[in-house]
């Protein structure tokens, strides 16, 4: 840094920032780096103020790392996993001209400080159903269908995590690493979350659900597999005015209340073709642990901060999955399961960079390209194909151990063949070979 310039460091500063502060472009170039890049118009700085204030978070002294820049930079770390901390900070303030000579301690030091309540705050206010246009995939007859499974998060194996994350018990050692179970509920049709709770493998997923009932209301079917089949869990369902749709286990005898002579809310084959929308929220699943965390284990080393960790993960899932409906419903008909969020996420990541500047509402767009955004107007621009019905025996293509791949026990299902064997007489006869 040259040595016309001052440095301002107030005493509550983390150690380690470093900011030029003696001009007004200087002193507020603190806050530039406040901003998701195209992202940014679904999460606006008052907001992110209003969440501060409303959880106590909002610092009294302007720091050379502030609040607002800080829980920005958190959510940059759930789009960026590959990367370190300042790399992730040099990328937030590439357009904006500020300085970027913090060093990771400090950037650890501040996301502490914020702590989890911010983000919890957040994901509370964006959580709920998008809006979507079209109905397939979304409606079933007046019911909004929607789906609640659970999932398992792999954690960083330090001895604060384990005081409350631990390892899960197994036929082969168990894990290796902490992990946290998190059940959501989403909106099948825009994969958009509905709300969402985690905590420690020891408690099942069942037992999260209550957690959930809130966002459960009229108008909803909620689809799950056959270990939500409780009929303690089942009533709760109903008690908060939705209706569900759950497999049960074969074995399983259930009574019969009464006989319905009219169908007038589904088939059983219509009733068994919806059940499949159920996969949805694995797809969803998938786009957080897959695509946007890479498959890799969560950075952060503390309780505190893996769980501000997850709430991130879950509110850039909630933005992406926003702007991509919003883009769908710009072309009438159009299913949202042709959107790509691999194509949602890459463009976001790259209009980062740009800083505030890269508006999703381009001035020079007309029509649907000005309603859809710069990402939208990415992922209309390249569309997947129309999904295959997703119905197949349930297979394991590739086993985690390829040991149990080779086992005698064949992993899908099995029919006998019959071999014949048939030996031709050409006549010949064999001589013996003479010895030496």
């Amino acid at each position: 840094m040259s040595s016309s310039h001052s440095l301002a460091i107030d005493d509550e500063s983390a150690p380690g920032c470093a900011v030029a502060a003696p001009s007004a472009a200087r002193a507020a170039s603190v806050w530039a780096p406040a901003h998701l890049g195209g992202l940014s118009e679904h999460l606006p700085v008052d907001l992110v103020d209003r969440a501060l204030d409303a959880t106590g978070k909002r610092e009294v002294r302007v720091r050379m790392l502030p609040s607002r820049v800080v829980v920005y930079f958190v959510l940059a770390l759930a789009m960026f996993p590959e990367l370190g901390y300042r790399s992730v900070f040099t990328k937030l303030c590439l357009g904006t001209g500020a300085l970027a000579s913090v060093t990771g301690s400090a950037l650890t030091q501040a996301r502490r400080r914020i702590g989890v309540q911010p983000l919890r705050w957040l994901f509370d206010l964006l959580r709920g159903p998008a809006p979507c246009t079209t109905r397939e995939g979304s409606w079933f007859r007046s019911y909004r269908i929607c789906a609640i499974d659970g999932t398992i998060l792999t954690l960083p194996d330090t001895t604060q995590i384990q005081t409350k994350y631990g390892k899960q018990a197994g036929n082969h050692g168990g894990t290796g690493y902490p992990q946290a179970r998190m059940v959501a509920l989403i909106a099948c049709g825009t994969r958009t979350i509905i709300d969402a709770v985690f905590g420690p493998t020891s408690i099942g997923e069942t037992t999260y659900t209550p957690a959930l009932l809130p966002a459960m209301a009229p108008g909803m079917i909620i689809l799950a597999d056959r270990n939500f089949a409780s009929a303690k869990l089942l009533h709760q369902i109903r008690a908060a005015g939705a209706d569900f749709l759950v497999r049960v286990k074969n074995g399983r005898n259930l009574p019969v209340h009464r006989q319905l002579a009219d169908p007038r809310e589904g088939t059983a084959r219509e009733l068994m073709g919806l059940y499949h929308e159920r996969w949805e929220i694995e797809t969803a699943f998938r786009e957080i642990k897959s695509t946007l965390l890479q498959g890799r284990v969560l950075r952060s080393r503390t309780v505190q901060l893996v769980e501000q960790e997850i709430y991130a993960l879950l509110i850039v899932e909630q933005l992406l999955r926003t702007v991509m409906s919003e883009a769908t419903n710009t072309v009438p008909g159009l299913d949202p399961d042709r959107a790509s969020f691999t194509i949602a996420l890459s463009t976001a990541k790259d209009l980062f960079i740009l800083g505030p500047a890269a508006s999703t509402r381009q001035p020079q767009h007309t029509g649907w390209q000005a309603l859809a955004g710069t990402i939208g107007t990415h992922v209309l621009d390249r569309l997947l194909p129309k999904r295959r019905m997703r119905t197949g025996t349930r297979t394991v293509k590739r086993a985690i151990s390829k040991h149990q791949a080779r086992a005698s026990k064949p992993h899908g299902p099995t029919r006998n063949a019959t071999l014949s064997v048939e030996i031709l007489n050409t006549g010949a006869l064999l001589t013996p070979t003479a010895k030496a």
